[in-house]
């Protein structure tokens, strides 16, 4: 009996998050080109200098948010190696109806069509998914001002329309075949656990509370992209090469002997969840690119075989 090959993975969609500065959109940036940024977080000029230091002879066109994205087929005929459109948060003020932010999302969709019918761009960034699904929310709102003056919130069963289209949004990069890096502010997941009775603190108790650090913005992310990645900096001991947190944690967990006064930063990237092979949550990948990790997912399911989550 034959053993068929397994065929390897050629894009992915990932979710990163990270505190600020741990290198998020820089570990985008190594994302297959032709890249589109859709730079909501306006990140991309702290990752900039570094890029063109390491990349010289890329290509970048910066449209800035007064100007709208060019048409598919003028995307399609550019020369360029990553294309970055921001947008502008409209100002939320107190006391007052939402204005704006409906347009703004609108437009961030529209974009998104236009980059899915562009054959020729090969990786999305979102940055960050966390603002987007704020927008998102803020949008369905103001359109409920609009025939409701005064509300302040949407209720549970109006988050339909923003979940659906977000959700779409999420989705459509894997159906056609491009990278979706998919950024997101540092949050906190809640679940189902053990944790102290309000009544009683000594004893645990059956309840919805904090469970971990994971990504700020749409729940659902983690259910749609293929893995879900966070972002540290960590220090490299001079003496054994290993790298670990910068904190007392950190230091207790690797040992006793230091790391001098001026240690070097180090990026790394933990695997949080693989939809291809649950093996791999918990593996670091250090100085970590896109073509790195999808190596790396491709080399282990090699090894124990295809796991994908249906």
């Amino acid at each position: 009996m034959t053993t068929q090959a397994i065929s390897p993975i050629e894009n992915l969609s990932l979710g990163i998050y990270g505190d600020v500065k741990t290198l998020k959109t820089t570990f985008g940036l190594t994302a297959p080109k032709p890249l589109i940024i859709f730079d909501i977080d306006q990140s991309f000029g702290r990752a900039e200098a570094k890029y063109l230091k390491d990349n010289p002879a890329s290509t970048i066109i910066k449209i800035p948010a007064s100007m709208a994205l060019p048409e598919s087929q003028d995307l399609q005929s550019g020369v360029w190696d990553i294309l970055v459109k921001a947008y502008k948060m409209p100002l939320r003020m107190p006391n007052r109806q939402l204005e704006g932010f409906d347009a703004l999302w609108n437009s961030i969709i529209l974009d998104f069509i236009k980059v899915f019918n562009t054959p020729r761009i090969v990786s999305i960034m979102l940055d960050t998914g966390t603002l987007a699904w704020e927008i998102d929310k803020l949008a369905e709102l103001e359109r409920k001002q609009g025939t409701s003056a005064g509300r302040e919130r949407i209720i549970q069963i109006e988050y339909a329309r923003p979940n659906a289209e977000i959700r779409n949004l999420l989705r459509e990069p894997h159906f056609l075949g491009k990278n979706l890096i998919d950024l997101h502010h540092s949050g906190t997941k809640y679940g189902w656990g053990l944790f102290p009775d309000p009544k009683d603190p000594k004893r645990n108790t059956m309840q919805n509370g904090p469970l971990r650090e994971w990504m700020a913005g749409f729940k659902e992310t983690d259910r749609i992209v293929d893995v879900v990645c966070s972002t540290h900096i960590e220090v490299k001991c001079p003496s054994c090469n290993v790298t670990f947190e910068n904190n007392m944690e950190g230091k207790m967990q690797h040992g006793t002997h230091g790391v001098g006064d001026n240690p070097a930063p180090v990026p790394v990237i933990y695997i949080e969840e693989c939809g291809y092979n649950i093996a791999l949550k918990g593996e670091k990948l250090t100085n970590p690119t896109y073509e790195m990790l999808l190596s790396y997912i491709n080399i282990m399911r090699t090894v124990y075989g295809d796991q994908s989550k249906t």
